[in-house]
């Protein structure tokens, strides 16, 4: 496997590629004393050349993803290992080597965090995991499991987190795993549950985090789960759930109901729903409903009357990929956000709105955050979002704006984070934007700018972070972006810039990260790297550079 690594200034920190990140429970707490491996082969040789002995055996968390592992190494795991994560990883021959993992591992004591992900478990693994009765978390996703493979996992009542997502479960798992008392978060997405299962985990009351994202649950099950009065996060997202189900979550206190509010009920959020006027209008009787704040809907449908009926107490309204359930066109409904005198956040991205709603939405005068990106927005709509003079965010890419339409947002003088990525503003379009003395943050990626746009951007003098990621920019233009001294994150993905033109940004000394991925970067212009040590994160993944190159700059980053 081709070998890359990603570096941070953590103690024992290695990672071969891109530093593992995996969601939830799934990443190292203690990031000083771990050591990451992704895509590559991981051999005990290897790590002793890294580290010394002391120091592997001070690990305290482990991951490997994606990986060939050589067998010596499970002879000399750290027996203080906390935290262990395996995704994907096999032999030298491509056999998975789980079973060897969980034998020697199931003598460490201080293990507390386990997760084993994307593997075809047996009864016997299972059964092993079973005996470590310090585990407090565990995750076992998209391991093909059964109720059947999952049966000795009640005999684990010290555990307080369990990740089964994406197995196959079913009904009768969730029976046996209600034995399991002490358990706090159950995280159960796709495991084909239906509402008798619901019915099984509305026993469990000591749940305060639960996720039954994209299974077979209906309105008896949502009603069972509405009795579970001690929860603080539920995620019923893609279920089969009508009117009914709905209205029942909705009356839950204290929970977060389809993230639908948090205690006092101020936020709203629904995901691939059909909301129809009868349930927005039931929904908003709710006494706790009467000052809500924040609405969030995402991929769903909305009733004719929505927009009349959003309360005027909403400061926050995301509409993102939203559709009106009769077909109508979602521009004629703007109008009526003018009812929303408190309305300060407002995201409409995805919604095919064109000029005329631009120019609709431009009169709700109370805005300061606006998202309007992947439209068909184009230079006279941005005319009419220019008058909007309190906004101080705003997102337009992916649409259709040229450098006339930079003219005009050049012009809206407290804007401090501008995002035009996969547009057409061009080098022309760029000789406006020096004009926005506010700007903090640029994101420019996808635009056809080439050395002369660059040079008007770098008279930006205030940012502090640019995207310019997929443009053409080659070495002469970094000489310009040299110059931005106060810059501190700067992304430079996937344009034609080698040695010479990393040699200039030696002298950006503020800068604490840089993305270099997809461009003509050898081994010789790593010197340049060795003179930046105030820049913490480099990514430079698909360049030029030798399995030599990237040991010689992990041996740096450890030394510093």
């Amino acid at each position: 496997m081709t070998r890359r690594i990603f570096f941070a200034m953590l103690g024992f920190l290695y990672c071969s590629s891109t530093a593992i990140a995996m969601h939830h429970e799934a990443s190292c707490s203690n990031k000083s004393e771990s050591l990451s491996f992704f895509e590559t082969t991981v051999t005990y040789e290897e790590i002793s050349a890294m580290l010394p002995r002391e120091g592997f055996e001070k690990i305290k968390c482990l991951a490997i993803s994606h990986s060939e592992v050589d067998p010596e190494l499970l002879d000399h795991l750290p027996q203080g290992l906390n935290e262990l994560f395996l995704d994907s990883v096999t032999d030298h021959e491509g056999n998975p080597i789980i079973s060897d993992f969980l034998r020697k591992i199931v003598r460490i004591n201080d293990l507390k965090i386990l997760s084993i992900q994307n593997y075809c478990m047996n009864s016997y693994e299972i059964s092993l995991i079973s005996q470590m009765q310090g585990l407090k978390k565990l995750r076992l996703s998209n391991n093909q499991l059964t109720s059947k493979e999952i049966t000795s996992l009640v005999d684990m009542q010290r555990l307080e987190i369990l990740d089964l997502s994406e197995n196959q479960i079913g009904t009768s798992g969730v029976a046996i795993l209600a034995e399991m008392k002490n358990l706090r978060g159950l995280y159960l997405k796709a495991n084909a549950i239906d509402d008798i299962g619901a019915y099984y985990i509305a026993q469990m009351h000591g749940i305060t985090d639960l996720d039954l994202e994209g299974n077979h649950i209906e309105d008896y099950g949502a009603k069972s789960i509405s009795g579970m009065q001690g929860l603080t996060r539920l995620n019923l997202q893609s279920n089969q759930i009508r009117e009914t189900g709905i209205a029942c979550i909705a009356q839950m206190e204290g929970a977060i109901t389809l993230k639908l509010g948090n205690n006092s009920c101020s936020k709203l959020l629904l995901h691939c729903q059909i909301i129809t006027d009868e349930l927005f209008s039931n929904i908003l009787k709710k006494s706790y409903f009467q000052n809500i704040q924040e609405i969030d809907f995402l991929l769903s449908g909305l009733g004719p009357n929505f927009f009349l009926n959003i309360p005027k107490s909403v400061q926050t309204l995301f509409l993102n990929e939203v559709k009106m359930i009769n077909g109508d066109d979602i521009n004629n409904f703007l109008i009526f956000l003018l009812r929303l005198d408190k309305l300060k956040f407002l995201s409409l991205r995805g919604n095919a709105i064109h000029s005329d709603g631009a120019a609709r939405i431009s009169m709700v005068e109370t805005l300061v955050y606006l998202d309007l990106s992947n439209n068909e927005i184009d230079d006279d709509g941005v005319f009419s979002i220019s008058k909007m003079e309190n906004v101080c965010v705003l997102n337009l890419s992916y649409n259709h704006i040229r450098t006339a339409g930079v003219a005009h947002i050049a012009q809206m003088g407290k804007i401090t984070h501008l995002s035009l990525a996969g547009n057409q503003i061009g080098d022309n379009g760029a000789f406006f934007l020096p004009l926005m003395e506010r700007l903090r943050e640029l994101v420019l990626a996808n635009n056809q700018i080439g050395s002369v746009g660059v040079s008007y951007i770098a008279q930006c003098k205030r940012l502090l972070y640019l995207d310019l990621s997929f443009n053409d920019i080659r070495d002469d233009a970094t000489f310009f972006i040299s110059q931005m001294e106060g810059l501190e994150q700067l992304r430079l993905v996937g344009n034609h810039i080698g040695n010479d033109g990393l040699a200039h940004m030696t002298r950006m000394q503020e800068l604490r990260e840089l993305d270099l991925k997809e461009n003509e970067i050898g081994d010789d212009g790593l010197n340049s790297i060795f003179k930046m040590p105030k820049t913490t994160h480099v990514y430079i993944d698909q360049n030029q550079i030798s399995d030599a190159g990237y040991i010689k700059l992990a041996l740096f980053r450890e030394s510093n």
